[in-house]
């Protein structure tokens, strides 16, 4: 990296960078899967960095980047698994496939930022990026404008919207003989209003609401018939054909007096998917929307050498799809689980309730703490996961249902000191 200073906070960039980066995965089951992926990136870039005044900022920059990523071994066939849906820990016993995607790609791309505040109660941000692939002819982006005024009140105002292209990386979908590696980027627009509001009590509340409009997304059959009447037909299995929406607010209140700090978070959303190749229903939950959220801390400082701390979290369970049953596979050498529509169930709710003393003193130059903590007090079992085992064929037993949970109480004692 390369720095030209300009005059006055202004600023000339140069920056190379090379990346190596190589994954290795193996697993031995009674389905043997293992990849070996490697990536390398190269980049050349410039930036620019230019002030006019203190309310007038602006930012523009080129780069190249050449991308290469190769991946090879066997991975699990999921082209019949629902795009955005998540199983409990279940042997499916889905067929193994050899994948070998080479990518390269050659990017040019381009960037410029400004940020004007005529008054001090006044801002505006925009940006917009743009990106070419030359070696697959693929266009992808970004762009976004934000807006923020100050009342009288000390009310601020906040409204930002923005959209993106994002191009696919997945090995298995842009495999050229099981995936497409024709696909297009994704496509997200997104929408956000804020208000926050000082309080004369040395406090501040906040209050946002988003929505996101998804198109152009990946999707696929999600059943192993449909899979093989496209690849009859000489389809992809993979095509840009699903949609979304996701839309929610968020309420954060946090305030302190002489010897307490507080603070209070609650969230709701909702986060759809349409996928137009499912069997059933087309439209579901996806596996991280959780409805409702909650987070709520207390501090107590009685001087500089105490601090206790209390802090809970709960939140509702994500959605998943269920196990209805087993049957046996055509060679009766094992279970077969029989899945429910995707998405279709919800975990446990999550709640957990952590607690913090600690001690602070010095020696010499050293700042040093004392601390002792207890994640999870109330030791509460979440579950994380459903989890089934392989059950008996022979003697006629299907898998029966357990747990795999979130960790339980763990108690910590410290010490640490700064310089």
């Amino acid at each position: 990296r390369h720095e030209v200073d300009l005059a006055g906070d202004s600023e000339l960039s140069f920056t190379a960078a090379w990346l190596r980066d190589q994954n290795e995965f193996n697993s031995r089951s009674i389905i043997n899967l293992a990849t070996s992926a490697i990536r390398h990136d190269l980049v050349v870039r410039g930036d620019l960095k230019y002030v006019f005044s203190p309310a007038n900022r602006f930012n523009a920059g080129v780069q190249y980047a050449w991308r290469s990523l190769q991946q090879t071994g066997t991975v699990a066939d999921t082209r019949s698994l629902a795009p955005w849906s998540r199983e409990p820990i279940v042997d499916a016993h889905r067929p193994v496939l050899n994948i070998h995607p080479t990518l390269l790609r050659n990017l040019l791309s381009a960037y410029v930022e400004h940020t004007f505040r005529p008054v001090d109660a006044f801002a505006i941000e925009g940006g917009v990026r743009a990106q070419y692939d030359v070696t697959n002819l693929l266009f992808s982006g970004n762009a976004r404008l934000a807006v923020a005024g100050t009342l009288p009140t000390h009310t601020v105002l906040k409204l930002s919207g923005g959209y993106v292209l994002q191009p696919i990386s997945t090995a298995l979908a842009l495999d050229p003989t099981y995936g497409n590696p024709g696909l297009q980027a994704e496509r997200s627009g997104t929408l956000i209003a804020g208000i926050e509001q000082p309080l004369p009590f040395e406090a501040l509340l906040r209050l946002e609401g988003w929505s996101k409009w998804l198109s152009n997304l990946v999707v696929n059959p999600d059943t192993q018939q449909a899979v093989a009447a496209r690849e009859a037909a000489g389809l992809p299995v993979y095509v840009n054909q699903g949609s979304g929406f996701a839309a929610g607010g968020d309420l954060m209140f946090v305030g302190r007096t002489r010897q307490f700090a507080y603070n209070l978070g609650v969230g709701l959303m909702t986060a759809q998917r349409t996928n137009p190749l499912a069997s059933g229903a087309q439209t579901y939950s996806v596996q991280w929307e959780q409805l409702f959220s909650a987070a709520a801390g207390l501090s107590w400082s009685p001087n500089k050498h105490w601090l206790a701390h209390a802090r809970a979290n709960f939140r509702t369970g994500r959605p998943f799809t269920p196990v209805q049953g087993f049957t046996v596979d055509p060679s009766g050498q094992y279970w077969v689980p029989r899945f429910g529509a995707t998405d279709s169930g919800r975990y446990p709710f999550f709640f957990e309730l952590n607690l913090r003393g600690e001690y602070r003193f010095e020696v010499g130059p050293v700042s040093c703490a004392v601390y002792l903590e207890v994640l999870n007090v109330t030791n509460t079992m979440n579950v994380y996961s459903w989890v089934y085992g392989a059950g008996d064929v022979t003697g006629g037993v299907p898998p029966t249902q357990g747990r795999f949970n979130h960790l339980p109480i763990r108690p910590f004692l410290g010490i640490r000191g700064e310089y």
